[in-house]
Formats: C-alpha cells, structure tokens, sequence
C-alpha cells in the first residue's frame, strides 16, 4: 500500500484475511485505532483469504498521499464515490 494518512481518527476492524500494518499482522477480531493525520501503509493480500475489514471514522475525512507527487489532499467521501463509479 501507498504511504498516506485520514484527517480523522479511526478504527479499523479486521473481519476476514489478514492485514499488516508495520510489522504486525492483523487478523481476524483484531481491532486497530490509528489517530488522524498519522502517516502509514497497509500492507494487504498477506494471505490467500484477501482482506475484508470495517473502518470506522467519526466524521468526513480528508485523505493525504505522499509517494505519488505533490497533489493536494482528497475528500475521501468523493474518492469512494468516484470510485464505486470506475
């Protein structure tokens, strides 16, 4: 995954597969909370299962990339929504 960080703050639970986030492996049941604007990558397709988790946020957020030049921040409602359309 690319290196990046949320304005806000999150949750984010683990339902099946696995995950790693630094040098942990989350699995599932695992739940991690990760405060806004702190910079990390995911690092998914760890096992043969995928990957299916929850991510709970208490408001909008703005998503910030820092490995793909110098473009701005993405309000994250409107990159799942472009998304969900591609």
């Amino acid at each position: 995954g690319s290196l990046h960080s949320h304005s806000a703050d999150e949750i984010i639970f683990i339902l099946d597969g696995e995950m790693l986030m630094g040098n942990r492996r989350l699995t599932p049941g695992t739940a991690m909370a990760i405060a806004g604007d702190t910079r990390y990558r995911v690092g998914v397709g760890v096992s043969e299962a995928g990957l299916s988790f929850l991510n709970f946020r208490t408001h909008g957020s703005v998503v910030s990339m820092f490995e793909q030049g110098n473009k701005e921040p993405i309000d994250e409602r409107e990159l799942w929504r472009v998304a969900a359309v591609l």
